[in-house]
């Protein structure tokens, strides 16, 4: 049997397999909500009419998103009636994000990275709708900026962009996501400003596939890395915090190329050029053979 308001089901009441008597009983609990008596068989069974209770609502947006009939709301961790919560802190309105994930963990300053954040009930709103305009967020002392669009069902992870404004200096490492009124914050950012300290070799055939090392410091920082020599790609082979290697692309001709490091936005440049000369030419080998 369900029970509804208007067309939108709040409890679902198991009875039995026999048929339900088409008479019905409504009794009134001393003003507490009443109740329904309803027969199958030669059994009766009390349907509340506020629904079956909170406490099967285990989440805070599942208890939020509830009928109104049920009149639940969230107090200290779980789904309960006001007269239920003994403290002060029952809401029908926002739930208390949670951060449990930041990506990545570090990014350059003034560079583009866009940061990924998971956790619980970011933007949430009883309109069952992620709400870009109920959240901030705060990146190790810089505003991050949402998506202008609202996005359905975005509540356990959100998207945003730091924005740097005047001499930015950065301040601590806290992600911080505001919803409403209600905070979260987690340690799991840092601005870093990633730098080449040398390059090996400094020179390669014009053909390419030079295995090229790039050495330095946060190389690895922010989401994407890209190495050029000249105007050409440099393929990335391996990648961590202090060395790069890259096999190098082929050049027209004998010349010195710059090579650089850009790491989401922010442009790295090696403090010497890459050369390349001509291509080695074998005009003979000895000896030609040798014992087996």
């Amino acid at each position: 049997v369900l029970f509804s308001r208007f067309a939108s089901p709040h409890a679902n009441i198991r009875l039995d397999s026999r048929p339900v008597t088409s008479s019905v009983a409504l009794l009134d609990a001393n003003g507490s909500g009443g109740a329904l008596l309803m027969a199958t068989g030669n059994k009766i069974t009390k349907v509340p009419l506020i629904g079956p209770g909170c406490g099967q609502l285990t989440t805070c947006t599942s208890c939020l998103l509830s009928s109104r009939v049920t009149d639940c709301g969230w107090c200290d961790g779980r789904c309960t009636r006001a007269s239920q919560c003994p403290s002060s802190t029952w809401t029908q309105q926002h739930c208390t994000p949670v951060i449990t994930k930041v990506f990545p963990t570090s990014g350059p300053i003034r560079g583009s990275t866009t940061l990924t954040i998971c956790g619980h009930n970011f933007g949430f709103d009883k309109s069952e709708r992620f709400k870009a305009s109920l959240v901030t967020v705060e990146v190790a002392g810089a505003p991050c900026k949402l998506p202008r669009q609202d996005q359905a069902n975005r509540w356990t992870e959100i998207q945003c962009s730091p924005v740097f404004s005047g001499n930015f200096t950065p301040s601590g490492h806290t992600v911080k996501v505001t919803t409403g009124n209600k905070v979260a914050k987690m340690e799991g950012f840092t601005f870093v400003e990633p730098v080449i300290h040398e390059i090996f070799p400094t020179f390669g055939p014009k053909s390419g596939d030079t295995m090229l090392t790039i050495r330095g410091a946060f190389l690895d920082t922010g989401n994407k890395q890209e190495v050029t020599v000249g105007k050409a790609v440099c393929k990335i082979q391996s990648l961590s915090s202090t060395m790069l290697t890259c096999k190098t692309p082929p050049n027209a001709v004998p010349s010195e190329q710059p090579v650089k490091l850009t790491v989401d936005s922010v442009v790295l440049l090696a403090p010497v050029l890459f050369t390349y000369n001509q291509d080695p030419i074998i005009n003979s080998i000895q000896p030609s053979r040798s014992f087996v």
